[in-house]
């Protein structure tokens, strides 16, 4: 879930009587221009109407002392929900459903390799996921249930192991490196190579 910076603003301060006046005159005379200039164009709707003029206003003022830090302050819980509400909101909207499973190279072995026993296997992968990863893991069927699990630093990182075989363990063995990320796609990439006993 993603967070936007929550940015405080400080208050407009009530309009006097006179600014009220100033406003409705403004805006009286912009439409008396409309009239003028564009008299087919004008509907009945839009002849001037102080009331919508004050309630936007109004509006303006009411928003200004949502954000205000004493609101905020006060109602601090419901903000960060509504806050985080939002922000999931508006990123499920730019990017939609996840679909795009992680990706995972191979950088080495480049074949299956042939190893003595007691000698470690050198693997190296890069994985990388198209928004963020949320799990990375490795597991090898050598009898002893080795897996190991990586700490994810975001969207890209690489994957460098030195592993050995248990002692008397000979053969084939298969090294599966997972990914998965935040959406719940998961992919599997597979390095197979025998030890020598």
């Amino acid at each position: 879930m993603c967070f936007f910076p929550i940015v405080s603003y400080v208050p407009a301060p009530a309009p006097t009587k006179e600014e009220w006046f100033h406003c409705e005159v403004v805006m009286c005379r912009v439409n008396i221009l409309k009239l003028r200039h564009y008299p087919n164009k004008i509907q009945t709707s839009s002849v001037i109407n102080f009331r919508n003029f004050s309630e936007t206003c109004a509006m303006r003022n009411l928003f200004f002392a949502i954000i205000s830090p004493s609101f905020i302050r006060k109602h601090l819980t419901i903000f960060i929900l509504v806050t985080s509400f939002f922000a999931s909101c508006t990123r499920n909207a730019v990017y939609g459903p996840d679909t795009i499973k992680p990706q995972i190279k191979v950088i080495y072995p480049s074949d299956n390799p042939i190893i003595p026993a007691g000698f470690p296997l050198c693997m190296q992968v890069m994985i990388s996921d198209n928004i963020s990863l949320s799990k990375v893991w490795l597991q090898i069927n050598d009898g002893a249930g080795f897996k190991k699990e990586y700490e994810i630093p975001g969207r890209m990182m690489s994957v460098t192991e030195k592993y050995t075989a248990p002692p008397e363990t000979s053969g084939q063995l298969i090294a599966k490196f997972f990914a998965i990320d935040e959406g719940g796609n998961s992919n599997i990439e597979e390095i197979r190579f025998t030890v020598n006993n």
